[in-house]
């Protein structure tokens, strides 16, 4: 198959998202199918540092908020055109711009759309410089009409599923959790149980809730660990600013976006895995965190109780005080943690890419020959989104 993404966002830009639509592209293509890449342009200086082998690039105007850059609406309705690629199957990852474009071309060449819900966007209104609960009622109300006008919706855990069921959305939903190389985190590296490494990767932004892990860390401070913020965002200035007034300086490190060699090394040396996030729709660090051998205390949370299973590869918090509880309880209890650490790392082996990759060709196939092909005038939905 000749499969389309259309994405807001793609490397040099790290996300989960991007993360995800790299991890698919490179096991489809393994398996033969060709996977072209519609996404904003970083740059020509920072494009060309990339691996762009059917990575179309559509001019973008930079944008402050979240990092996103708005690509320019006349040349991503008129330029690379799609019908000389041979696309037989259109996938969007976002339901805004580029969702857009991806939806008029399907509807153009009469073919099936496919959109992933990755993000809870009214988490994220903080970032818009609108009022919050314009925001998110707009929010709300633009995704469910986006939703409805494709054809099939792929969810990345069962509970949010659940969460696009109570919005009101009717179309199919398949879910695919994003999976990883489980190999790759398999490494050698040498773990010190003395040393007793906490670990968080993730943007260190509002959304993540990183203020509560602080403030959990505060908790057992009589005991003895150290921890490392592996990520970047605007929250990052502030919290560091604020480990002295905690009590936590020189035991709390925030230490930037690393690359994946150094990060997977981390990884192994680590002791535990922490996460306070309420804004997930799957997290794939978690699984990641389990296919390194770390058992997750992680706050209860949508998208996230869906990949730990508490008690057995680590632990689900209700709140504050019970993640400080649990987290003592696995510091102290080194038995506990090595038996949740080879169970975690059997247990992410149910999410490795290739199981999920070839799930997702499945659901590819089933669509296309379930499919009935609308006139072309359906192409008018792409402006129809109020």
């Amino acid at each position: 198959m000749n499969i389309a993404f259309f994405t807001e966002n793609y490397f040099p830009m790290v996300s989960g998202v991007s993360i995800s639509i790299k991890l698919f592209k490179d096991a489809l293509e393994e398996e033969g199918h060709k996977v072209y890449i519609f996404a904003p342009s970083y740059g020509k200086l920072k494009d060309a540092c990339l691996d762009e082998k059917r990575v179309i690039r559509l001019p973008a105007i930079p944008l402050k908020i979240h990092q996103t850059p708005i690509v320019l609406p006349a040349t991503s309705w008129k330029q690379f055109l799609p019908p000389r690629l041979g696309i037989d199957i259109i996938h969007v990852h976002h339901p805004f711009f580029l969702g857009r474009v991806g939806l008029f071309w399907a509807r153009v060449l009469r073919v099936p759309i496919v959109y992933t819900f990755h993000t809870l966007y009214e988490a994220y209104v903080h970032y818009a410089p609108l009022k919050k609960e314009f925001a998110i009622a707009f929010l709300k109300r633009y995704v469910k009409k986006f939703a409805n006008q494709v054809d099939l919706i792929i969810a990345p855990s069962f509970s949010v599923k659940e969460h696009l069921r109570e919005r009101g959305i009717r179309k199919p939903i398949k879910v695919i959790p994003t999976g990883i190389k489980w190999r790759d985190f398999q490494g050698s590296g040498s773990r010190s149980d003395s040393e007793k490494l906490l670990l968080f990767v993730g943007r260190i932004g509002q959304e993540k809730n990183i203020p509560l892990l602080l403030r959990v860390l505060c908790k057992v401070r009589d005991l003895g660990w150290k921890a490392v913020f592996v990520g970047d965002g605007p929250e990052r200035v502030r919290l560091v600013r604020e480990l002295g007034e905690l009590g936590l300086g020189g035991r709390v490190f925030f230490e930037g976006i690393l690359p994946q060699d150094e990060l997977k090394k981390l990884y192994q040396r680590a002791y535990l895995f922490i996460f306070s996030s309420l804004t997930e729709t799957q997290g794939l660090v978690l699984i990641e965190a389990m296919a390194s051998g770390l058992p997750v205390v992680a706050l209860k949370a949508i998208g996230v109780s869906d990949f730990i299973h508490s008690g057995y590869t680590g632990f689900l918090a209700e709140d504050e005080d019970d993640f400080a509880s649990k987290l003592r309880l696995l510091l102290l209890d080194e038995e506990l943690r090595r038996k949740m650490s080879h169970a975690a790392r059997n247990w992410a082996k149910l999410w490795d890419i290739s199981l999920m990759a070839s799930e997702l060709i499945y659901t590819y196939e089933s669509l296309k020959e379930s499919f009935t092909p609308p006139t072309r005038l359906r192409a008018i939905e792409a402006f129809n989104f109020l």
